[in-house]
């Protein structure tokens, strides 16, 4: 049981290392390799993330990085970060990861970083969404899902494998007890947004 107990311990600091390492690609580089000024402000630290030294579940892990998505890309017209105007994620279909939005929403209100998370059935009841996340457990009307967001600002992020080979931009995988991001170039591209320029060189993250 003790050797049990410190294993899962043990793959909770990888979890930990993994976000941290992510954490530290949060730098405003263009995919070009130039300097590129972002006007949101940073997101908080990665020691935010296990403030109370819990043990982080698969929701918070998500969660957390839906919105440091914020900072991972580059958006041609970002939200102000205001309360009039926050940064907007959108669910579609159901929220199974409600609880954890709410917890990041909580903890960057405090830093002064403003977001929101809608929920719509619909594809059309998310507009004005900067990021879209699609849980797993929704079946997909991809085109529909292409009608409303194809050409738009708008990062499609999922948690399926073969989210991507559908049109998503972003898959949210966990692998080896680690986050591991696979990312679609053309999705992104077609989104009009940028990558920080560190997503490159990273071995969690696979860009086809």
């Amino acid at each position: 049981m003790k050797g049990a107990i410190q294993s899962f311990a043990w793959r909770a600091v990888q979890v930990l290392s993994s976000l941290s390492m992510l954490a530290s690609l949060l730098q405003p580089v263009s995919s070009y390799g130039q300097n590129t000024k972002v006007s949101a402000p940073s997101e908080p630290s990665p020691k935010a993330i296990n403030s109370s030294n819990r043990i982080i579940e698969e929701p918070d892990i998500k969660a957390e990085l839906v919105f440091r998505f914020r900072t991972l890309f580059i958006w041609p017209n970002p939200a102000s970060n205001s309360p009039e105007n926050p940064w907007k994620i959108g669910v579609l279909g159901s929220n199974p990861y409600g609880e954890a939005f709410d917890r990041k929403i909580r903890a960057r209100r405090k830093q002064k970083i403003y977001c929101e998370v809608v929920s719509g059935s619909r594809p059309e009841q998310l507009k004005g969404c900067q990021v879209v996340f699609i849980p797993r457990a929704e079946s997909h009307d991809w085109a529909a899902i292409h009608r409303e967001w194809d050409n738009k600002s708008v990062l499609l992020v999922g948690e399926q494998a073969d989210f991507i080979e559908h049109g998503g931009a972003v898959s949210i995988l966990i692998k080896e007890e680690s986050p591991y991001l696979k990312i679609s170039r053309h999705a992104v591209e077609t989104a009009h947004l940028q990558f920080t320029g560190n997503l490159y060189h990273d071995r969690q993250i696979e860009i086809q």
